[in-house]
């Protein structure tokens, strides 16, 4: 049966950066937050914070199950490693492997949203690109460009 220790181990430590990056801790805290002012009966006496508010609060429990789905998978992958070494069981070798590899695959669509947490990320954003001087040549680049 192969090894997947240090395979478990690297993406145990990427959920480590992860929680510290996200502030896993702050969100927990701000989704408790956010629970109780959802939960106020006057909270759409004012539309615009109501908005926001509701907005916040699926953005940090959305984060957090994320999260929380990606640790429960690694402690799967971990208990399956165990299980299956004690007994010399490669047929769990694909199962193993494929989970592994989804939760590299949402870690790393998690570090990627991790770089977009500034003020205006959220906001949309237009883009022109113009060839200016150099010809056809320069037109073709910005056509590139573009794409």
């Amino acid at each position: 049966m192969r090894d997947f220790t240090s395979d478990i181990a690297e993406v145990a430590r990427r959920l480590k950066e992860a929680e510290g990056y996200l502030k896993v801790a702050e969100l927990r805290v701000r989704l408790g937050e956010l629970e109780a002012e959802v939960a106020k009966p006057d909270l759409w006496n004012d539309q615009e914070h109501a908005k926001r508010v509701n907005s916040d609060y699926a953005s940090v429990r959305g984060d957090l199950e994320e999260f929380d789905r990606i640790a429960r998978t690694l402690e799967d992958v971990q208990l399956l490693h165990e299980m299956a070494r004690e007994v010399d069981d490669a047929s769990q070798e694909p199962e193993i492997d494929q989970s592994l590899a989804r939760a590299r695959a949402a870690l790393d669509e998690v570090e990627l949203r991790s770089l977009f947490i500034g003020e205006h990320d959220e906001a949309d954003a237009i883009v022109q690109i113009n060839a200016k001087d150099g010809g056809v040549d320069a037109q073709d680049w910005s056509a590139m460009l573009l794409r």
